[in-house]
């Protein structure tokens, strides 16, 4: 899970952003690659229709650069309405690896957008560049389960060998999580996450065009 120098504000949309229908608008479903492969609507939740305290943690890096590889930006914003719109309750968290000079202002994107936003510091030597957050992934994800006491996670991931690790944990130390979930593009989601695979998951949600914009 690696970004380059940026902050959630290059991901997400400005105020002006959201009211411009010509700079955040929904993606147009017409025919093509892009269009063909993903959804018109993000779902499905029936899947998770007995749910009431859900605590769900992007990969905020895996989602935006599956999205990008199709030509599309996701909408941090529809998305955390669409998320409140299902869940009765429901605790919306991103990590992101970032430059230190950025944690603060990544955090405040991710505020002004609904999201809780976990910066995670890109480690930078004459030697080696660590921007990996798959442990803060895992470690934010322990803490609000152990806090909220979520009964259902979602997980906001296609990386395999993450969302499993996860979802894996999760099960073992956290017995009132009685249900967990993926959201991802399903045109680049491991299989290791497809819950015919993967018995610790219950349900494989895929984002739709709802949730995106061009």
């Amino acid at each position: 899970m690696t970004i380059l120098h940026r902050t959630l504000g290059r991901i997400m949309p400005t105020p002006c952003q959201i009211q411009d229908p010509h700079r955040s608008r929904q993606a147009p479903a017409t025919p093509g690659r892009s269009h063909d492969c993903l959804p018109a609507a993000t779902g499905d939740f029936g899947a998770l229709a007995r749910a009431r305290r859900v605590a769900v943690i992007l990969d905020a890096e895996n989602l935006v650069y599956s999205a990008r590889d199709y030509d599309w930006r996701l909408d941090f914003v529809r998305l955390g309405q669409l998320l409140r719109r299902h869940f009765r309750r429901v605790e919306m968290h991103a990590v992101v690896s970032v430059a230190p000079d950025q944690v603060d202002a990544t955090r405040r994107d991710a505020e002004r957008v609904g999201w809780v936003g976990h910066a995670r510091p890109i480690v930078t030597t004459p030697r080696h560049r660590c921007a990996n957050g798959d442990v803060t992934c895992a470690f934010v994800t322990a803490t609000l389960l152990a806090r909220f006491k979520a009964d259902t996670l979602l997980l906001g991931t296609g990386d395999g060998p993450l969302g499993l690790d996860i979802a894996r944990a999760a099960r073992t130390s956290f017995p009132s999580c009685r249900q967990i979930a993926t959201l991802s593009l399903k045109a680049t989601t491991s299989r290791l996450l497809n819950r015919e695979n993967a018995p610790e998951i219950d349900a494989n949600l895929y984002l739709g065009q709802d949730v995106l914009r061009i």
